[in-house]
């Protein structure tokens, strides 16, 4: 085999590489933030195939997924105080979901994940 036909292969290869790092897909129980260069650009909401820039390795378009479903978080051994003084030691939950990713995104830097409902409960 030539040259010329290896030549052909490894680019048709980034080609192909640069067509799958451009589209990703948001199904129905999520939301997507793109951020490019750290700025956030775009929230998408609505489930389908959406385009972005190349090379997220660059720091060119980086796609957030967020839940937009439902979202429980537990507290474990919360200390609260009761009007007569006295103190107790509870379990709480919280059920919870994101309806601005936007202000979401600048709230919590890392997403649900990182959201540490005790540090906001302190």
């Amino acid at each position: 085999m030539s040259n010329r036909f290896y030549a052909g292969l490894l680019g048709f290869a980034v080609v192909l590489f640069i067509i799958w790092s451009s589209i990703f897909v948001v199904n129905e129980r999520e939301q997507a933030v793109v951020i490019r260069l750290g700025q956030i650009q775009r929230v998408i909401t609505e489930p389908g195939l959406y385009a972005k820039l190349p090379f997220a390795f660059a720091n060119a378009d980086i796609v957030q997924m967020l839940p937009d479903r439902l979202l429980r978080s537990d507290i474990t051994d919360l200390e609260v105080q009761v009007s007569g003084g006295a103190r107790y030691v509870v379990d709480a939950f919280m059920v919870y979901r994101i309806t601005d990713a936007r202000k979401f995104r600048a709230g919590v830097q890392g997403g649900p994940e990182l959201a540490g409902v005790g540090d906001a409960v302190d």
